[in-house]
């Protein structure tokens, strides 16, 4: 909770510092902001207590560590928290990435923020790969209704703007398998 209310007092500065500078100016950055504080309220009220319920099994515990050992390596060398402010479309990108993962945009380099190595791409997709092998039947199934839930919110939510502001919010390759493990890296207290 304490981490919730950091990120959201992150945004609110920087969404507020960003807008005023603008005036009614609204550009893309600022709708991305919003799209961005809108997801993480709902994520919120609506799915946090359904991922808390979900308990991982001990079996599972290294490969899930592996991968958000990674996610969170990737995260520290490329978004220097101290520069950050002022800086609309960082600091909205480093909320995004923090609150509630995105193993696709951080560990596969969708967008090409991390300049990651074609081997380094690949080194992550096999601890996705590991950990995805490993996630039990019944924890696939319950997950995957709520992650199909929360792709048709996020979609949903882009339908007044223009689809290419928000094409680095979405993957196709590998989707499901993906959506599933950032719901089950989030808020993981391992």
């Amino acid at each position: 909770m304490k981490s919730l209310k950091l990120f959201i007092f992150l945004f609110i500065t920087v969404f507020f510092f960003r807008f005023n500078a603008q005036e009614t100016n609204i550009t893309e950055d600022v709708i991305r902001a919003t799209f961005i504080a809108n997801q993480m309220t709902w994520l919120s009220k609506d799915y946090l207590s359904l991922r808390k319920k979900i308990i991982l099994p001990e079996s599972i515990n290294s490969e899930i560590s592996a991968v958000r050992n990674a996610y969170y390596d990737l995260l520290s060398k490329r978004f220097d928290v101290e520069k950050l402010n002022g800086n609309q479309p960082e600091s909205t990108l480093f909320i995004y990435y923090n609150f509630y993962p995105d193993v696709s945009g951080v560990l596969s380099d969708r967008n090409k923020h991390f300049a990651l190595s074609e081997e380094e791409i690949a080194k992550n997709n096999q601890l996705l790969v590991d950990l995805w092998k490993k996630i039990p039947n019944k924890i696939y199934n319950e997950t995957e209704v709520i992650t199909e839930e929360i792709k048709n919110r996020k979609l949903l939510m882009t339908i007044p703007f223009r689809s290419e502001i928000f094409e680095d919010f979405f993957e196709e390759t590998a989707r499901k398998r993906n959506d599933i493990i950032n719901f089950l890296l989030w808020n993981n207290k391992l």
